[in-house]
C-alpha cells in the first residue's frame, strides 16, 4: 500500500512541476505574453489525456505480464532520454537555447514542438501513473477503494504547484530546479518500475476465478454505482471541460489584467485541484444548495468587476489586484466545485475506472483545446470565460434533472417548481453574457443595444458611452487589442485610444492638425524619456557633420514617441504584436504618431532582445525601454544578460529611459539595484497628470556618463535616490532566476 501511494504522490508532484518549470523557461522566447502559459497547459492536457488512454487500452487488451512489461520499456526510455538530454543541452529538460527562435510566425506550433521534444516522453509517464497504479492497487487489493489514491494524486499535484512559488521559485534557478527534477524522476522510476514488475506476478497468482482484466467482478467492490449509462459519460465529459474551460479562461483573464508570473498561474491550478481533493475525499463537502447560491453570487461579482474594468473613467485604477483576484478565484472555485461534486456523485464503479478517468481527461483536454486554439481563432474577446460559466452552469442543470433525489424531481408542485429553479441555475450561467457587449465590434454591438431596447432590457446591460465606439479589435498570440473613439463630433475632444486587455498603450487627440503633434499619456513634455531626448547634447546641439540622434524604442504601443522625431533624427522600434505595426504604426492605421513622424522610422517585428541580440550594434543616443507600463510584462527585458545586450547597442554618452509605471509591479528597487551593479548612473524622474493629456509616470533614467545628468532640464524635480533598505532583499535577476512575485504591490 505504501509503495503505491509514495509513487503516486511523487509523480503528481513532479507532473505539475515540470509544468511550471519549463513553462517560465519558455516564457521570454515568446515575448512574456500569459498565452505561453495557456499553450502549455494546453499540451500537458492533451498529453495527460494521451496517457489515461495508455493505461485504458494496455489493461483492456494486455495480460498482466504484457502491462507490466510494457510500462517498464517506456520507463527506460524515458530515464534514457532525460540523461541523453542531459549531455546535448546541459540540462535534461530545458531545451538548448540555440532552439529559441527571433521571428513571430506560428508562435502556438513552435511551443507545442519544444514541449515534446523536451519533456513529451517523460511527462507522458509520469500521466499515466495515477490511472494505471490504481488498477495495479485493486487487483492487488481488492477490498479497497482505489478512488482514494486519486484524491492522493490531486495532494500531491496540489504540493507540487504551491511549492513552486514559494520555495523552489525564490531560491533556485532554472537549471539547478532542473536537476533536482530529474533526480526525483529518477526515486520515481525506480518505485514505478518497482511496482510494475510485481504487479505482473501478483496478477498470475491469483485465483483462476479472478479474471486479470480490468473488467472482472472483483472490482465492483468499491461501493459505487456498476453502470455507467450514456448520459453519464456526456456529463462525465461536460462538466469536466466545463470546470477546463473555466480555469484556463480565469488563467488568462488574470495574466491579462494583473501579471504573467507562476504565482498567479499556480493559484487557478491550485485552486482547480482542490475542488478535486475535497470532491474526491469526501461527498460532505459538496453540498449543492449552498454552490448553486454561492455560483450566483459569484456572478453578480465578476459581473460587477467586469463593469468596472471595462470603464474608461478612473475607476479601472480603483480595482485592486486582490479584488481581481479574490472575485475571480471564488467564481472559479464555485464553479469548480459544481462540477467535480456532481461529478464524483455520477462516478461509475471499479468497473469503468480507465473509462472514467479516461472521459474526464478527454473533457479536460477538449476544454484546453477550445481555450487554447478555438476560442483566439474566432473570438475577438476574452468571451470564452462566459462561454465556461455557461457550460458549467447548462451541465451542472443536466445533471441535477437526471438526479432523483433532486428538487426539481419532486412531482409536489411539477413544472411549476421546476420552471423558477431552472431559471435560477441557468442565470448562474448566463449573466456574465450580458457583459459581452462591451467588447463587440461596433455594428453588431449597436444591433444588440437595439434588441435589449425593444424588448426592455437595456437597463440590464452596462452603460455604454454614447460618445464612445470601437474601431478595431484584434485579437492573437499576444493578447487581444482595441481602438476606442471618443467624442468625434467634438472638435477639442475627439480622441482614440490604444487598449491592450484593460490596459491603455497610448491615445491621441484627433480634432485638429496640430493637436495630432500633442505627445500624450506616459510621454508629455514633463515625463523622463522626453526629457532624455529634448536635452540629449546631439538634440540641443547639432553637429553639421553628425546631426542625427538615433533613437531605439521596446514596445510601440500607439508609437507616441516617434512625435519627438525631427527631419534629421532615426527611430527604431521594436514590437512583437504584428497586430499593434497594424494597428498603430501603418498608412492604413488608426494613429498618425508614426505615419506622420518627421524622422526615419524603422519598425523591428519580434521580440526586441532577440533581434537586438541578432543585430550589429545601431549605437542609440536613447534606448526606451517601454514594455512594463501593461499587466503581463516580460521579465526576460530586466535581467543582467538583457543589460548585457542594451549596452552594446548603446553610443557614448547614451540613455536608457525605463517606463516603470505599472498598477501592480514595483519595478523600481530592482533596477536600482541591477542598475548600481552594473555601474550605471541613475535617475529616478516622477511626472503627474496636469491636464487631460498627461498621465501620472516614473520613468528610471540610467547612463554611463556621470556629465549626461548635470543638464538642469533632466535634474530639475528628479526624486531622491533609494534607500539602500528598499532593495537589499532584491535578488538580481538573470536569465537564470527572475522572481516577479516579490515585486508585487
Amino acid at each position: 500500500m505504501t509503495i503505491y501511494a509514495l509513487t503516486i504522490f511523487v509523480s503528481a508532484v513532479l507532473l505539475f512541476q515540470v509544468q511550471l518549470i519549463i513553462a517560465k523557461y519558455l516564457l521570454p522566447w515568446f515575448g512574456g505574453t500569459p498565452t505561453v502559459w495557456s499553450t502549455c497547459m494546453l499540451f500537458f492536457q492533451v498529453m495527460l489525456t494521451g496517457g489515461y488512454a495508455y493505461s485504458y487500452a494496455i489493461v483492456r487488451s494486455l495480460s498482466a505480464r504484457k502491462q507490466s512489461r510494457v510500462h517498464l520499456i517506456l520507463l527506460s526510455v524515458a530515464i534514457m532520454l532525460l540523461f541523453i538530454q542531459m549531455i546535448l543541452w546541459k540540462s535534461p529538460i530545458l531545451p538548448d537555447p540555440g532552439l529559441k527562435h527571433a521571428g513571430s510566425d506560428l508562435p502556438i506550433i513552435r511551443i507545442l514542438a519544444l514541449l515534446m521534444v523536451s519533456v513529451g516522453l517523460p511527462f507522458f509517464i509520469l500521466s499515466t501513473t495515477s490511472t494505471l497504479l490504481q488498477v495495479w492497487f485493486n487487483r492487488a487489493f481488492p477490498k479497497r477503494s482505489p478512488y482514494k489514491l486519486f484524491a492522493l494524486s490531486n495532494a500531491g499535484s496540489l504540493l507540487g504547484l504551491l511549492s513552486y512559488p514559494f520555495l523552489v521559485e525564490p531560491s533556485l534557478g532554472l537549471s539547478i530546479q532542473a536537476n533536482v527534477w530529474l533526480a526525483g524522476y529518477v526515486i520515481f522510476t525506480l518505485c514505478c518500475g518497482f511496482i510494475a514488475f510485481k504487479a505482473g506476478r501478483i496478477i498470475e497468482i491469483l485465483p483462476s476465478s479472478a479474471s486479470p482484466s480490468i473488467e472482472s467482478d472483483a472490482m465492483e467492490s468499491s461501493g459505487e454505482s456498476g453502470q455507467a449509462t450514456w448520459l453519464q459519460r456526456i456529463l462525465w465529459l461536460a462538466l469536466t471541460a466545463g470546470a477546463s474551460i473555466v480555469l484556463l479562461a480565469t488563467t488568462n483573464q488574470v495574466g491579462e489584467e494583473v501579471a504573467v508570473i507562476p504565482f498567479l498561474w499556480v493559484m487557478p491550478l491550485s485552486i482547480y485541484l482542490l475542488t478535486f481533493i475535497l470532491s474526491f475525499s469526501s461527498r460532505h463537502f459538496y453540498w449543492r444548495p449552498l454552490f448553486v447560491v454561492g455560483g450566483i453570487v459569484g456572478m453578480y461579482l465578476v459581473s460587477s468587476l467586469m463593469f468596472k474594468m471595462l470603464s474608461l473613467t478612473p475607476a479601472i485604477f480603483g480595482t485592486g489586484i486582490l479584488d481581481q483576484l479574490l472575485v475571480y478565484y471564488a467564481a472559479l472555485f464555485i464553479c469548480c466545485m459544481l462540477c467535480h461534486g456532481e461529478l464524483v456523485r455520477i462516478k461509475p464503479g471499479t468497473r469503468y475506472l480507465t473509462q472514467f478517468y479516461l472521459s474526464v481527461s478527454i473533457g479536460g483536454a477538449t476544454g484546453g483545446i477550445f481555450v487554447g486554439l478555438i476560442a483566439p481563432t474566432f473570438f475577438q474577446g476574452l468571451w470564452e470565460l462566459y462561454i465556461g460559466y455557461f457550460i458549467c452552469g447548462f451541465a451542472v442543470l443536466i445533471a441535477v434533472f437526471q438526479d432523483r433525489k433532486s428538487l426539481l424531481n419532486f412531482p409536489v408542485f411539477g413544472w411549476v417548481l421546476r420552471v423558477p429553479a431552472v431559471a435560477i441555475i441557468i442565470l448562474l450561467a448566463v449573466g456574465p453574457f450580458f457583459l459581452l457587449l462591451d467588447r463587440l465590434p461596433q455594428t453588431p454591438r449597436n444591433l444588440t443595444l437595439i434588441a435589449a431596447d425593444k424588448v426592455g432590457f437595456t437597463k440590464y446591460l452596462p452603460m455604454i458611452n454614447p460618445d464612445e465606439s470601437i474601431l478595431a479589435i484584434r485579437r492573437n498570440f499576444y493578447g487581444i487589442l482595441r481602438v476606442l473613439e471618443l467624442s468625434p463630433q467634438y472638435m477639442e475632444e475627439h480622441s482614440r485610444y490604444l487598449y491592450h486587455g484593460q490596459t491603455i498603450h497610448g491615445f491621441q487627440l484627433m480634432g485638429k492638425i496640430h493637436y495630432l503633434r500633442k505627445p500624450t499619456s506616459y510621454f508629455t513634455a514633463s515625463s523622463g524619456i522626453a526629457r532624455a531626448i529634448t536635452n540629449h547634447p546631439r538634440y540641443i546641439y547639432s553637429n553639421p557633420r553628425n546631426q542625427q540622434l538615433r533613437v531605439g524604442v521596446v514596445g510601440l504601443g500607439a508609437g507616441t514617441l516617434a512625435v519627438y522625431g525631427r527631419k534629421s533624427d532615426y527611430y527604431r522600434i521594436y514590437e512583437i504584436n504584428p497586430a499593434m505595426v497594424e494597428l498603430a504604426a501603418s498608412e492604413e492605421g488608426y494613429f498618425r504618431f508614426v505615419p506622420d513622424s518627421r524622422a526615419e522610422v524603422d519598425i523591428v517585428t519580434g521580440d526586441a532582445r532577440i533581434s537586438m541580440e541578432h543585430e550589429e550594434s545601431q549605437q542609440f543616443d536613447v534606448l526606451a525601454l517601454d514594455a512594463f507600463s501593461g499587466d503581463a510584462p516580460p521579465t526576460h527585458l530586466l535581467t543582467r544578460e538583457a543589460f548585457s545586450v542594451y549596452m552594446r547597442h548603446m553610443r557614448e554618452g547614451g540613455i536608457i529611459g525605463i517606463n516603470i509605471t505599472n498598477r501592480y509591479i514595483n519595478f523600481r528597487p530592482l533596477i536600482w539595484k541591477l542598475a548600481g551593479e552594473l555601474g550605471f548612473e541613475r535617475l529616478l524622474i516622477k511626472a503627474y497628470a496636469g491636464d487631460n493629456l498627461a498621465y501620472d509616470n516614473d520613468w528610471i533614467l540610467l547612463t554611463k556618463d556621470e556629465k549626461v545628468f548635470q543638464t538642469r532640464a533632466l535634474m530639475v524635480d528628479a526624486s531622491p535616490p533609494l534607500d539602500d533598505k528598499e532593495f537589499e532583499s532584491i535578488r538580481l535577476w538573470t536569465d537564470d532566476y527572475s522572481n516577479l512575485y516579490q515585486l508585487l504591490m
